[in-house]
């Protein structure tokens, strides 16, 4: 039997209420958005580039003002939580070494939060949770990129934040590394506990990571499901990709954001398309030569 994992309940309930975000006031990206997202739940993002998926989650941040609309946050203002954030080009420092941005984050604190040995004690810790240990005095130049993708997640956790944004961390891996990054995410919040809010492209990884999932829509930016996910566990248990749940899951994200563009682009909806044997293919591919 697996161990339960206490997930935070910080920020409460999200609601998200007639949200207006912009570049400059006349170019909107976001209009009149509206969701719910319950206590406690992780959030992905997906949808086709340029529907906002970026601009929401800075907004849901409280790093990008609205232009109407509120983002509230059951628990108090976003500026009153403890939050981190993961961005795609993982803002690490480079003139840094792997100890001392790891270690950032406990002495932004404030230095009468933790002393020196609480610190090392921290950092010691967290890099053997990465598999960095031995990397500590290298720059983030000389690590790999799965190495750097793990010294960013590291240093959004170690303070123990109640809830973490990302924006496509794991986007410039390969299909493989970036499996074994989701894993290293899973693990550590097995550890340490967090909210989980995040972009991806991926739908794979969105129905992997999270309990919910956001999907938007483009020309124009607009919601076309929040869908509940029945696949998404933190159980550390073999084979959680394979299983018959998270196939049907993917495709139903996949199917929404499909018949949304095809109607979008006046072609013909899957739906409508009678399906092709492979007898009907090839006495196609026969005529067209």
């Amino acid at each position: 039997m697996q161990p339960t994992v206490d997930m935070p309940r910080a920020g409460g309930r999200l609601e998200v209420r007639d949200l207006t975000v912009a570049y400059g006031r006349d170019r909107p990206v976001i209009r009149n958005f509206s969701f719910d997202l319950p206590e406690g739940e992780s959030l992905a993002i997906v949808g086709e580039s340029g529907c906002g998926k970026s601009t929401l989650l800075t907004a849901l941040a409280g790093l990008r003002a609205p232009v109407s609309g509120r983002v509230t946050w059951e628990e108090g203002a976003i500026t009153d939580l403890k939050t981190s954030f993961v961005w795609q080009s993982l803002a690490l420092f480079p003139w840094k070494r792997v100890r001392e941005n790891l270690e950032l984050p406990l002495l932004l604190e404030g230095r009468n939060r933790y002393d020196a040995a609480e610190r090392e004690h921290l950092v010691a810790e967290m890099l053997e949770e990465l598999g960095l240990t031995g990397l500590e005095k290298r720059f983030p130049s000389e690590l790999s990129g799965g190495q750097r993708q793990r010294l960013a997640l590291g240093r959004a956790l170690i303070a123990k934040p109640e809830i973490l944004f990302m924006d496509e961390p794991f986007s410039a891996l390969d299909a493989l590394l970036r499996e074994r990054l989701q894993d290293v995410l899973m693990s550590l919040r097995r550890k340490h506990p967090v909210r989980l809010l995040f972009v991806t492209h991926d739908i794979a990884e969105a129905v992997f990571l999270a309990d919910r999932i956001l999907v938007l829509g483009a020309r124009p930016s607009r919601i076309l499901a929040c869908l509940e996910n029945p696949a998404h566990t933190l159980a550390d248990e073999p084979g959680l990709r394979d299983r018959a749940v998270n196939f049907d899951m993917i495709r139903t994200v996949h199917r929404t954001l499909r018949e949304a563009a095809d109607t979008r682009d006046g072609s013909p909806r899957l739906s409508d398309v009678d399906p092709l044997t492979a007898d009907d293919l090839l006495k196609k591919e026969e005529g067209a030569c």
